[in-house]
């Protein structure tokens, strides 16, 4: 019987690495792709063919799209025309606040990582379970009264850690984790399968 379940076990060893890839992957590739498949129906040539196929090839052109925008924008021409594009959106009342606003978190959590202060730690959605979280700003905001101090925490969502919300929490409530700030995204993006054993050892609430 113990041979059964160590062979057991070590089966689900070598499955699982293999089977969240497929997964991770499977959920990029239908959503990412999922947005070209209704202009490929149109297309007389294109829309016969299966739905799983349009996917997929919708999918590589997502992929090559955004190839194509960086090294646009990596040129004169490009920086130029894109940055008449920004100045368009950024008069624009209600979009202007949004696109400034996923700007400067994109360009924190992708480009400019010093934006990121800490990774940190707060009982979140309830008592007793720790959501990972970044401190956005050291300096403290105090209660009217100046008795309490609170932390701007910046609580990402996984796998796409440019989503997430801005929480005001009491400083003696957060608690700060002895890990690098690329640590801390690859542990949000990831959900936890992508961690070290050294990076456990020090992943103490």
């Amino acid at each position: 019987m113990n041979y059964f379940r160590r062979y057991f076990l070590s089966g689900l060893v070598v499955i699982i690495p293999f089977g969240l890839t497929i997964l991770i992957f499977w959920f990029l590739v239908t959503k990412l792709g999922g947005f070209l498949t209704p202009i490929f129906k149109i297309l007389p040539f294109l829309k016969e063919l299966p739905q799983e196929i349009l996917t997929i090839f919708g999918f590589i052109l997502f992929l090559l799209l955004i190839l194509l925008i960086g090294a646009l924008t990596s040129g004169f021409l490009g920086r130029w025309f894109f940055g008449l594009l920004e100045d368009l959106i950024l008069k624009l009342p209600l979009v202007r606040e949004v696109y400034n606003s996923a700007r400067q978190l994109t360009h924190a959590v992708f480009v400019d990582r010093k934006s990121l202060k800490k990774v940190v730690a707060v009982e979140y959605p309830r008592k007793g379970i720790f959501t990972i979280g970044f401190i956005m700003n050291e300096e403290k905001i105090f209660s009217q009264d100046k008795k309490n101090e609170f932390y701007l925490i910046y609580l990402p969502t996984t796998p796409n850690p440019t989503s997430g919300w801005l929480t005001l929490i009491p400083a003696e409530e957060v608690k700060e984790l002895n890990l690098s700030i690329d640590e801390g995204l690859k542990l949000v993006v990831s959900g936890g399968i992508v961690i070290s054993k050294e990076t456990l050892e020090r992943l103490r609430l």
